[in-house]
C-alpha cells in the first residue's frame, strides 16, 4: 500500500515493496489506462530501475506492490526486434515482460505482447501483436 512518510517532502511518496521502501514522486508514476492483460484493474505502476538488477527492471504496481513484472528494454535484448506498433513515437520505449521459470533455462520473454511506454506522457500500454512470428515464450538465456 502506498503511504506518505512524514520525513519526506510533501510530493514524495513511499512505496513498501519487496525491494524495501522506494521513494518516488507522482511524476514518476506510469499510467496504463487499460492495465496489463490479466491485471486490468491495476493501472498505476513505477518502473524500478537499479544498476544492480540491470539489464532488468521491475514494473511495480503502486496500489498492489506485491504485483511486480520483471521487464527488459527490448532494444537491449534484441536489437532487431522491430514489430509494427501503431502510434509509436520516437521517444517511446518498448519493454518485454520476463517470465521466470524454475531454472535459468526456463527464463523467457514475451515478444508478442510488449509494453510501450511513452516517456513524456508517463503512460504505458500493452500491445498484443497479431503477428505469430513473435513468440510468447522466447528463451532469454541465449541473449543475456
Amino acid at each position: 500500500m502506498t503511504s506518505i512518510d512524514e520525513n519526506t517532502a510533501s510530493t514524495e511518496k513511499v512505496l513498501d515493496s519487496q525491494f524495501g521502501q522506494i521513494i518516488y514522486t507522482p511524476s514518476e508514476v506510469l499510467i496504463f489506462p487499460e492495465g496489463i492483460v490479466g491485471y486490468e484493474e491495476q493501472r498505476s505502476y513505477l518502473l524500478y530501475d537499479q544498476v544492480k538488477y540491470r539489464p532488468f527492471g521491475w514494473l511495480i504496481s503502486i496500489d498492489k506492490p506485491e504485483l511486480m513484472f520483471p521487464v527488459i528494454l527490448a532494444s537491449d535484448l534484441l536489437p532487431d526486434y522491430n514489430p509494427l506498433i501503431p502510434d509509436m513515437s520516437g521517444d517511446d520505449a518498448v519493454f518485454l515482460i520476463v517470465a521466470i521459470g524454475g531454472s535459468t533455462e526456463n527464463v523467457t520473454v514475451n515478444l508478442r505482447a510488449p509494453l510501450l511506454i511513452a516517456k513524456t506522457e508517463r503512460s504505458g500500454r500493452q500491445i498484443i501483436l497479431a503477428d505469430s512470428k513473435y513468440s510468447l515464450r522466447h528463451p532469454l538465456t541465449s541473449q543475456v
